[in-house]
């Protein structure tokens, strides 16, 4: 275990950002819950909720564990459920896994498969798209249950985005698979007050699009997505595929995709050109959205790229303020075959904060890029003890939360205050340099949509079990706030 020197008390303040953030730049808590298999953390100005998935257990019966706080991150419930119904030990139970995760108006919602164990003939085991949701406040009141329902349409659900337009129906659009042809869908699920209904879009002959993550904007939906590959060769070879450097945007009203554009649409495709270095990424590479300056409806893109030799690797940055071009882009270095795992902003800034792995950093690492300084730093938080899942802005304030594990898969938070980078932490701090790439125009596709018959459906309530749990300091540097 990690020990740290004294901390500094904190004196009296009437600042009310203070009961919002921890009294320490740097503080890390491990927390007794059974050990973990993946974490997702996400927070807004009003709530801060933590998803832990149970390591796999021999009875094959997987828990799914929430802790959930309210503004002041106190008192806080802890709760678990298992989604599916225990049985014996030799019982086939299908199993979730839980990929993304979001806020909003105090409603956490929920996305990712259920895997049943029977195999199919060809031994691949048949999955099913997945989303849940519960209300924070009957959580927090002890009176609240979790609500799912799985899709047999889907074969797996990745990202998710929740909408709404102008006070109309409650928006869920999560994307994925179709079981049908595999091809890439968003799932649009609406509440039309009287009751929720279904849609699945795709695009039409387009088979080699892949949906990568989708984002909700103040004004609009952001889909990002890329041309799958014919292979993973690197550039210089025979058979060389031009798609390693390509992305895609296409933009809905908050409405969804079905209601903004029922035929035809335009997408946006970019190209990283030659002349800049690292303009490689891999198939299928994890691409993620993030927000920039909420209010003033700004975005960007994030992903691992590689060096024509594949040696190195790095993590491109692209900002926006429209979809048709990208402001700049800004490129830093790391290990090879480097992955964006997570990515965050500080609300209403330009702050940003970088979740990656690379083959130097298999646990992941963080990067807090300083944009628009003539120095271009980019400071790095590594300590190589723990494995990082995700993070988030710790509700308002400066602070951010990592979520993520030790050796022994036991739980922990990682709180860091990223505007105070140059005092004490409990990570290694490293600063580096980042490279800045000219702005760019897309070249725009127009591709038409296919929408499945709207139909009706209904959730099912599980019970959840609360559960108390202790939470110990393994880190913490402080300084007195002034």
């Amino acid at each position: 275990m990690l020990m740290i020197a004294p901390t500094i008390v904190w004196g009296q303040s009437d600042s009310l950002i203070r009961e919002y953030q921890s009294p320490c730049q740097s503080e890390w808590t491990k927390y007794n819950i059974p050990p973990e298999h993946r974490s997702i953390v996400r927070s807004n100005i009003n709530s801060h909720i933590v998803y832990v998935q149970e390591k796999d257990q021999v009875d094959n019966v997987n828990r799914h564990i929430f802790i959930v706080r309210g503004g002041q991150m106190s008192p806080y419930v802890v709760f678990s459920t298992i989604f599916v119904d225990p049985c014996d030990y030799d019982c086939l139970n299908p199993s979730i896994e839980i990929y993304d995760m979001r806020i909003y108006d105090n409603v956490c919602y929920f996305c990712g498969k259920m895997i049943y164990p029977r195999p199919l003939f060809n031994g691949q085991r048949i999955t099913n798209g997945f989303v849940g949701y519960f209300r924070r406040d009957d959580i927090l009141n002890r009176t609240g249950s979790v609500y799912y329902q799985t899709f047999p349409e889907t074969e797996q659900l990745t990202r998710l985005a929740i909408s709404n337009a102008n006070g109309g129906p409650l928006l869920i659009s999560a994307i994925g698979y179709l079981t049908s042809n595999h091809h890439a869908c968003i799932l649009e699920l609406e509440n039309t007050g009287a009751s929720w209904t279904k849609m699945f879009d795709t695009i039409n002959g387009r088979p080699e699009v892949d949906f990568a993550d989708i984002i909700t904007c103040s004004d609009s939906l952001t889909l990002l997505a890329q041309y799958t590959c014919a292979n993973d060769n690197l550039p210089g070879s025979y058979d060389y595929d031009d798609s390693h450097e390509v992305f895609l945007l296409i933009r809905f009203g908050l409405d969804g995709c079905y209601n903004s554009y029922n035929t035809t649409h335009r997408m946006f495709k970019y190209s990283i050109p030659s002349s800049e270095s690292y303009i490689f990424h891999y198939n299928k590479a994890p691409m993620r959205l993030f927000h920039i300056n909420d209010k003033l409806k700004q975005f960007g893109v994030a992903f691992g790229v590689e060096n024509h030799d594949g040696n190195n690797g790095g993590i491109r940055l692209f900002p926006f303020n429209d979809a048709w071009m990208y402001d700049s882009c800004i490129f830093y270095q790391t290990g090879s075959h480097a992955e964006i795992k997570d990515i965050g902003n500080l609300y209403k800034s330009d702050s940003l904060f970088v979740l990656s792995q690379d083959n130097s950093h298999t646990n992941g690492m963080i990067a807090v890029p300083s944009l628009g300084g003539a120095s271009h730093d980019v400071t790095w938080l590594t300590n190589n003890s723990y494995t990082y899942n995700s993070l988030t802005q710790k509700l308002r304030g400066k602070h951010i939360d990592i979520s993520g594990h030790d050796d022994s898969y036991e739980f922990h938070l990682f709180d860091q205050n990223i505007h105070q980078l140059s005092l004490p932490s409990c990570f290694n701090t490293t600063i580096y340099q980042y490279d800045v790439f000219t702005k760019r125009q897309s070249n725009p596709l127009v591709d038409e949509w296919v929408f499945s018959d709207q139909e009706t459906f209904e959730w099912i309530m599980k019970p959840i079990n609360t559960t108390e749990v202790t939470i110990e300091t393994i880190c913490s540097y402080c300084v007195e706030q002034q």
